[in-house]
């Protein structure tokens, strides 16, 4: 790749669509070499469409509890195509509204310093000084199951479904790629070197050598067009 976005008019991924176009590669066209890899890495548990899967379960956790350049790039996106589009997303829109309000009731969830300290003391609690904290923890909250699958198809391959267009795809990759960043993601894997994990080093070796595949295919495709 060579950065910035010019290898794009090449056929080439942006890096931030790299997770997403594994989770594709994985189940189609790179199958063999994903079973080739596993046989290679006995007893891998790690699975790119369970991961992806995962972090759309887990993104209402992240939209209570950040409040991220990231988020608002994905506000932003969203917006944009809603407002440039003439036909109207029931998609974009639906997905729009659920995270509108859950940045409602992340910005209604939280309780200034004065207010916990005095709480403190009916409770008869002891307390220290804060800036404050949410009134109902946010960690491991999740979606009612309808929300949930909608998030989770949309994370795990939005650019397989027939439900949407294009233009859709993109806008939604653009949000997953926030919980679904490759770099982070062998970042954290390749620590288990250091510490010795032999779980984190096969998922690393899987990741890695999954990736170059891809690369590798679409330079041929690349240069064969």
């Amino acid at each position: 790749m060579l950065g910035a976005g010019v290898d794009k008019p090449l056929g080439m991924p942006l890096a931030r669509e790299l997770l997403a176009e594994l989770v594709k590669f994985s189940s189609g066209q790179g199958e063999p070499i994903v079973r080739a890899l596993r046989r290679h890495l006995p007893y891998l548990r790690f699975d790119l469409l369970k991961y992806a899967g995962e972090q759309g379960e887990i993104f209402p956790e992240y939209l209570l509890t950040n409040e991220s350049q990231g988020l608002n790039l994905v506000k932003r996106e969203l917006q944009n195509y809603l407002s440039n589009n003439n036909h109207n997303s029931t998609n974009v829109q639906a997905l729009w509204e659920v995270i509108i309000k859950l940045e409602d009731i992340r910005d209604s969830n939280q309780l200034d310093g004065h207010k916990l300290a005095v709480l403190a003391r009916l409770g008869d609690e002891p307390s220290q000084a804060s800036d404050g904290d949410y009134i109902i923890n946010p960690r491991g909250i999740s979606f009612v199951p309808v929300v949930r699958q909608a998030f989770r198809r949309v994370f795990q391959n939005a650019m397989q479904t027939e439900y949407l267009t294009d233009e859709e795809y993109a806008v939604f990759a653009g949000m997953a790629s926030q919980m679904m960043n490759i770099e982070e993601l062998l970042g954290k894997f390749f620590s288990g070197f250091y510490t010795r994990s032999i779980p984190s080093q096969k998922k690393y070796i899987y990741l890695a050598w999954l990736l170059w595949s891809y690369l590798r295919i679409k330079m041929c495709q690349t240069h064969i067009n």
